[in-house]
């Protein structure tokens, strides 16, 4: 009986980071909580019992579905970040690096 509350928490779990992964506007964040939908459709996919497995394979499905939808866009907007760290951090640095002054 333990084993199907465990699933169901992580079924509920699921659905609920899916649903604010596909609502949230950063790609990144989006993509990170799809996957992690993924994750907690497994685990209730491993404990459930019957109709818990067949609601987390759904949810699974959603989760990929959407993951790999996003892929793409979080990717480049994970490149752009770091471009943008490293030109900052160019801009930052000193032009000649030697021993420091005492």
């Amino acid at each position: 009986m333990q084993k199907h509350k465990t699933a169901r928490t992580f079924l509920w779990l699921a659905l609920i980071l899916l649903l604010i992964g596909g609502a949230i506007s950063d790609p990144t964040a989006g993509f990170a909580l799809t996957a992690l939908a993924g994750v907690s459709a497994i685990v209730s996919i491993a404990l459930g019992s019957k109709w818990l497995k067949l609601f987390g394979v759904l949810v699974l499905l959603a989760s990929t579905s959407l993951a790999m939808a996003t892929w793409q866009e979080a990717k480049s907007h994970q490149s752009k970040y770091m471009e943008r760290v490293k030109s900052k951090a160019a801009a930052n640095s000193p032009a000649t690096p030697g021993p420091a002054k005492p």
